[in-house]
Order: C-alpha cells, then sequence, then structure tokens
C-alpha cells in the first residue's frame, strides 16, 4: 500500500496505540452504522487485499472524528448520494444498484470493518487520512487499491 502524503498522527500516538471507534457510536444506533460501514467497505474496495477495504473503514472512522463531516458513519458514507458521482463513495451516487451478491466478500467486508472499528486492525500509513485514493496495481486482475491520504 502506497501513501501519497504522511499521515499526521497525534503527538502521543504510538504504533501500539490503536484508536477505538465504536466508543464514539450511541448503543441503540450501533448495528444500522455497522451495516452502513460494512456496506462502504464491501461496495467500495470488496475486490482488494484487506488493506483496501480496511483503509476504506479507516478513512470513514476519521471522517467520524472530524467537526468537518457528518455526525454518523451513514451519514458520511452517503453524504451527498443525491448528486451523480459527487460523494467521497462512489458507489452511493453512481446509480447502481446497491444489491450484496457475494456472501463471502459481505462476510469478509463485515470482519474487517468491525475490526476497524473495534480497534483491532490499524493502518499507521493510512493514519488520520479523511480522504481516499485509488491507483492501478499490476497485479492479478488490475483492480484499484485504496489508499488514505
Amino acid at each position: 500500500m502506497t501513501i501519497l502524503s504522511k499521515p499526521l498522527l497525534p503527538p502521543k500516538m504510538t504504533e501500539s496505540i490503536r484508536p477505538v471507534f465504536s466508543v464514539s457510536i450511541e448503543p441503540a444506533a450501533r448495528a444500522k452504522e455497522q451495516r452502513c460501514l460494512t456496506e462502504a467497505v464491501y461496495f467500495d474496495a470488496r475486490s482488494e487485499p484487506d488493506e483496501g477495504p480496511a483503509a476504506v473503514a479507516q478513512v470513514v472512522l476519521n471522517r467520524l472524528k472530524s467537526e468537518l463531516y457528518p455526525k454518523t458513519i451513514c451519514d458520511i458514507v452517503y453524504q451527498n448520494q443525491e448528486r451523480y458521482l459527487a460523494c467521497e463513495f462512489t458507489f452511493a451516487c453512481e446509480g447502481k444498484s446497491l444489491v450484496v451478491n457475494d456472501a463471502d466478500s459481505w462476510a469478509t467486508a463485515e470482519r474487517l470493518a468491525l475490526k476497524v472499528l473495534n480497534g483491532e486492525m490499524y493502518n499507521k500509513d493510512v493514519g488520520e487520512a479523511t480522504h481516499l485514493s485509488s491507483r492501478q496495481r499490476a497485479i492479478g486482475n488490475g483492480n484499484a487499491q485504496h489508499i488514505g491520504v
């Protein structure tokens, strides 16, 4: 995974400290928020190695901590969904059907989203990034892989 710019980490954060994002979610909304995060991971990066989908989840959750973005995971993931191709997570506004048709990929997306949400998985290269970029990889099927910027 390549990062286009060096992420800014809080001064006292070390590699061994991982943020636990789940504490910032209202318990009554947890299932819905977890599903929206899983949808972002599944629809945006399901064909990538685990680092790509995890980067998507981490960027969504980094936005949750920021004052510049909506205050819920679902609102972040589906922000500007009514504006064709004018959203960060393209699947939300490109007009395609959002149907889960690959149970194994959904299970993987769910597992990775939960690991990032609970602080079990953290990519220091993504760090505090609030935006994604994708680049073509010269491996396998040439799918884009997400990186934090």
